[in-house]
């Protein structure tokens, strides 16, 4: 940032310079040369005004001209003269017999006096000029130039050079501390630019991952959430959403902990963050055959003696231990678990929640036809992944939609896992599931779900989005 205020100083200052050289040139180099040939220019004339003026009197001696043309004629002289050496203010010069060359010197100098006049009033002038010019250049960068980036990538540089600094430090205390001081600044900037501009899935990414770093898990979820709306096929964001969702809720892996993993693993079997979230969800549900596992394939991947992979190893032996202490073998577990799973399924066949919900649109809204309206369920606490979610035209508004399982994201995270829900429905500016300033929505819940019955409920798109919705 400091570069950035150096070189903007250096620039103002050739701009004022280049803006007022002719000035300058001329106080500094042709002073001299002008004032040198004015007092020569000068001289000159009143030599040919006294040359003239000595005809002048030879023609009235010898009777060619009469006393009133030679007063006419010697007025006409001294006009001449007063021009030409610049005199700004012409005092007539009435006909007086007395009039002589010294009169006309003094109507110089008169001259030469007041050109100093308009020099001393042309240096406020400038003056406001050197003051503006920056004003305006610094003006228009705030409203044109992107000062937050310049400060954003400067605080990212400084803190991957304290996560290297950290790595190999002996007093670990201080770093630690101000690197989660700068994180709480990355993370507000951050808030603050995705609040008032649209940005780009990657700014929300690094957003999400500040805000892990720094223990804000909310605003994590939040914008993982929004980059898998506009990319359902990320499994590495997925994994992250997981993780964030696994800390949040005080390391409890809850379904959807183990439905974005095993649907990220579906897409990249390799992903380690995947395979351990995985892991861990079995492990918590009790399917210690099903977490050693996923955690083996993850210590396969890993390099012989990681950290990670130790950490891994621990977990295989403690669900091994787990495992002989229920007294079951694994294929006898195995069998349990399949009756069980069976059973799930079942149940889940039984249990399909739906939702009917008639959506239109305020007659203050601003809209065009083709504009996308995003239609959707989502749970009411929690990840805010959609557990049901359709779309349509705002050309067929207004419409009545049916949300029901087959529309999840997630197999497993859908309507009928949910115990309340919020209903959202959104005219979309950008024609992306991500909530942008611009955008129209209505937003109602907590909506207690029935398995027994189907429920309808209207929505009418009328107030514009907000970050805080």
């Amino acid at each position: 940032m400091t570069t950035l205020y150096i070189g903007s100083i250096i620039l103002v200052i050739l701009g004022i310079v280049f803006s007022l050289w002719p000035y300058i040139n001329y106080r500094l180099f042709n002073r001299i040369d002008d004032t040198t040939e004015i007092t020569e220019r000068g001289a000159v004339n009143v030599s040919l005004y006294r040359d003239h003026l000595a005809d002048l009197d030879a023609s009235l001696k010898m009777g060619s001209i009469d006393q009133d043309q030679y007063e006419q004629l010697k007025n006409e002289l001294e006009r001449n003269l007063i021009e030409d050496s610049h005199v700004s203010r012409i005092n007539s010069v009435k006909g007086q017999g007395g009039s002589s060359a010294s009169n006309v010197s003094n109507n110089v100098d008169a001259s030469s006096n007041d050109n100093k006049l308009k020099s001393r009033v042309h240096i406020p002038i400038f003056l406001s000029f050197i003051v503006l010019l920056p004003l305006a250049g610094v003006g228009l960068y705030q409203h044109l130039g992107n000062a937050d980036a310049v400060m954003l990538e400067a605080k990212l540089a400084r803190q991957a050079q304290l996560q290297e600094q950290l790595a190999i430090s002996n007093d670990p205390e201080k770093l630690v501390v101000e690197l989660r001081q700068l994180g709480r600044e990355i993370v507000d900037g951050l808030v603050e630019r995705v609040a008032t501009r649209k940005v780009d899935l990657d700014t929300r990414v690094l957003l999400a991952r500040n805000a892990v770093n720094i223990g804000d898990y909310a605003t994590a979820i939040d914008n993982f959430q929004a980059v898998l709306d506009a990319q359902p096929q990320a499994p590495q964001v997925m994994v992250e959403l997981a993780q964030a969702i696994f800390i949040n809720e005080n390391n409890n892996a809850i379904p959807i902990v183990g439905a974005l993993a095993e649907q990220a693993l579906s897409m990249q079997p390799d992903n380690v963050m995947g395979l351990g979230l995985l892991g861990i969800s079995r492990f918590q549900a009790g399917e210690y055959r099903q977490a050693i596992d996923a955690w083996e394939r993850a210590i396969d991947i890993y390099p012989p003696g990681s950290q990670n992979g130790l950490a891994l190893q621990n977990g295989v032996e403690q669900a091994r231990q787990r495992l002989v202490a229920s007294g079951l073998d694994s294929d006898k577990q195995e069998n349990e678990q399949e009756v069980v799973a069976e059973n799930e399924v079942d149940n889940s066949k039984a249990i399909n929640a739906s939702l009917s919900v008639d959506v239109s649109l305020a007659s203050n809204v601003p809209f065009k036809p083709d504009q996308i309206v995003f239609i959707y369920a989502r749970a009411w606490q929690g990840a805010k992944l959609p557990l049901a979610i359709t779309r349509v035209l705002a050309s067929q508004l207004p419409i009545s939609v049916e949300l029901d399982d087959t529309m999840a994201m997630a197999p497993q995270f859908n309507l009928s896992s949910a115990k309340a829900v919020q209903l959202v429905a959104r005219i979309s500016v950008t024609g992306n599931p991500i909530a942008a300033e611009g955008d129209w929505e209505a937003v109602s819940g907590p909506i207690q779900l029935r398995s027994d019955q189907v429920s309808t409920f209207t929505l009418e798109i009328s107030e514009p989005y907000t970050a805080s919705n």
